[in-house]
């Protein structure tokens, strides 16, 4: 490795002369006789781990003299006064949307250019322009993406989708897919090449397979991804703003009106870390593509973490679901009718109760949620006197509404009704009231040699997903819940 100073390069350097300097010491231990099985199995995973670090200082090496590199171009020089050398250049095709174009005071004819007085604008354009491109995209995940950079006002995830979404990133991503140990990045630009690595050393999806940008409805098993309100942020919380709205009032003639000043509250709604490990051996990997299904198994595993956590997460650690929400707000809870709490059973008057309970203002988008199981007792209702309470779509799975409102089927909540217990078992309410905060960013992290509870290499090799996300309810009077 080079003289270049970097925090990163100068501990690769540190570890790299710390374990040849163990090698040598196993060397010199076992004088003239060969080394022993420990030995040399010590001796063996400390040459893989050398020559691992030595490759990963290379790298880091080239990408560093390519940025001094560009520091030493005029045109990538920005002075005090905002004004930049000449000497800069147009993007050669206008109508590629990743094509970076550089700002400068003239053109190659030494005429004026225009330099947008707004970059998030020209950033939000080209991102849009992206978008519209982007292969193997859905109109309903074009027009998700289309929302989150029209309202992006300051163009940090119109600047995340043209990072990590052209047909080159593509590439380079399968690349590191298909050899994640030392993939050949040579062949794509520096500019994907730099934005493929993320800040644990990992690999960020690209936009149009990462789910906390492109946050779709389709085929998912997730009730809560389909009706509830979803946010993305670039930082470790959103901050929203609740409001219980403005009364109007009639008023008699030259008759001072009165103050309908609302009371506005601030939800503050944290992002919490998740992982999904995927290990397979190295017969696997080399005879088989388990390395192309590698996203799908990662994006099913996250689907059903936070389906759980949707529902009844604690809120420490992960999001706070919203039984867990409504568990602590009386106001929002509904007792059985058909007994004292505790002691009731699920009756079609309930479902009449929960429909009665609701404020007016959230029924119009309101929607059942419930177990499988809950929903099966539903059906049961139905009796020569009561056709109206009785679900006729007998043929297909859980129909599509009850009493007027969509009906949801949510795993992770109460299946069963057990006497001397308070089970909470449907809820009916306009989720758009529980809020969904995706961290921009999924990053995949490979691991070349999972080692077992002896330290020693299994011959397997893993890659493992991180990603961060939060939930809650931001208005607990939107929902109501059936207790019995």
């Amino acid at each position: 490795m080079s003289t270049i100073s970097n925090p990163r390069l100068d501990a690769l350097r540190d570890d790299v002369a710390f374990l040849e300097s163990e090698l040598r010491s196993i060397h010199q231990g076992a004088e003239e006789r060969s080394l022993n099985d420990d030995e040399n199995q010590r001796f063996t995973d400390g040459m893989w781990l050398r020559n691992a670090l030595i490759a990963e200082g290379i790298e880091l090496e080239k990408r560093l003299q390519k940025v001094q590199e560009f520091a030493t171009q005029p045109a990538n020089r920005e002075h005090g006064d905002g004004t930049r050398d000449a000497g800069f250049q147009v993007r050669q095709d206008p109508g590629d949307p990743f094509e970076y174009r550089t700002a400068g005071t003239r053109n190659d004819d030494g005429e004026n250019w225009h330099i947008p007085a707004e970059p998030a604008e020209e950033l939000r354009s080209r991102a849009l322009t992206a978008i519209e491109q982007a292969p193997m995209m859905t109109d309903e995940q074009r027009q998700v993406a289309t929302e989150l950079v029209e309202r992006d006002g300051k163009g940090h995830k119109a600047q995340w989708i043209l990072d990590h979404g052209s047909p080159e990133y593509h590439e380079a991503f399968r690349e590191c897919l298909r050899n994640p140990v030392r993939p050949n990045l040579s062949r794509f630009s520096e500019r994907a090449a730099l934005s493929l690595t993320g800040a644990n050393g990992g690999y960020f999806m690209p936009f149009t397979l990462d789910t906390s940008v492109i946050l779709t409805n389709s085929g998912t098993v997730n009730p809560f991804r389909q009706i509830a309100r979803q946010v993305t942020t670039t930082t470790k919380e959103w901050n929203g703003i609740t409001s219980a709205g403005v009364t109007a009032e009639w008023v008699a003639e030259a008759t001072q009106v009165a103050d309908a000043s609302p009371t506005f509250g601030q939800p503050n709604i944290p992002v919490h870390k998740a992982d999904a490990y995927v290990q397979a051996s190295i017969e696997v990997i080399a005879d088989t593509a388990v390395s192309g299904e590698l996203t799908g198994l990662i994006q099913d595993a996250k689907d059903r973490l936070e389906s759980t956590a949707f529902a009844v997460g604690s809120g420490s650690g992960q999001p706070t679901g919203i039984v867990t929400n409504l568990q602590l707000t009386t106001a929002s809870r509904v007792a059985g009718s058909s007994g004292a709490a505790g002691a009731a059973d699920l009756v079609a008057a309930d479902i009449y109760a929960l429909d009665a309970d609701l404020p007016p203002r959230h029924r119009p988008n309101a929607s059942f949620v419930a177990n499988k199981a809950i929903w099966n007792k539903v059906r049961q209702f139905g009796t020569s006197n009561t056709y109206h309470a009785f679900w006729t779509d007998f043929g297909g799975g859980t129909p599509p509404n009850l009493i007027g409102y969509p009906v949801y089927e949510a795993s992770a909540m109460d299946s069963t009704i057990v006497s001397g217990s308070n089970d909470d078992i449907i809820i009916l309410g306009d989720f758009r009231n529980y809020v969904i905060v995706d961290r921009m960013g999924i990053e995949m992290a490979y691991e070349p040699l999972v080692k077992g509870a002896q330290g020693r290499p299994t011959g397997e090799v893993g890659w493992v997903a991180f990603w961060r996300v939060g939930g809650e309810s931001v208005n607990d009077d939107a929902f109501r819940m059936l207790r019995v």
